[in-house]
């Protein structure tokens, strides 16, 4: 991927990973493809690991495929941070700490449309992700194109 081809698909991630909400997770491969790039879950992983631990995008709603808190000595301890806002969410890990992703994994109410391209080449993603008020429990479609 080029330069630009990494900031659209980093842009990306960010965009769908705050339409998670509190109390489910998705998988880094499950943001990969949502965002039109399957097969590049560790990308996922490396954007959402330069996120700030207090920035609006709650990187801790993204786990590894089997459901686990990835642990790293690289990670400086927000391994633990992430397993403790989660349990704060109301995510229940089970003995292995291990997430019930199909209790608590995360469906976009409306997917994401792959279908068309820029003079590039890329794929443009028209996005219809659903944001939740927690006020009064609406939604509200928001439509969103980016290009990944």
């Amino acid at each position: 991927m080029g330069q630009r081809s990494c900031e659209r698909f980093q842009e990306c991630i960010y965009q769908l990973v705050r339409q998670i909400p509190a109390g489910r997770v998705a998988t880094y491969g499950q943001v990969a493809v949502l965002c039109g790039r399957p097969r590049h879950a560790r990308f996922v992983g490396y954007a959402l690991y330069q996120v700030a631990p207090d920035s609006d995008i709650p990187w801790h709603r993204v786990v590894n495929a089997q459901g686990k808190v990835s642990v790293s000595p690289r990670r400086g301890g927000s391994d633990e941070l992430q397993r403790w806002r989660l349990t704060a969410e109301g995510v229940v890990f089970s003995a292995n700490g291990r997430i019930n992703l199909g209790r608590y994994g995360w469906q976009p109410a409306l997917g994401l449309i792959h279908d068309s391209q820029d003079n590039e080449g890329h794929i443009v993603v028209n996005a219809a992700l659903v944001a939740h008020k927690v006020a009064d429990r609406s939604k509200d479609v928001i439509e969103q194109g980016l290009c990944v």
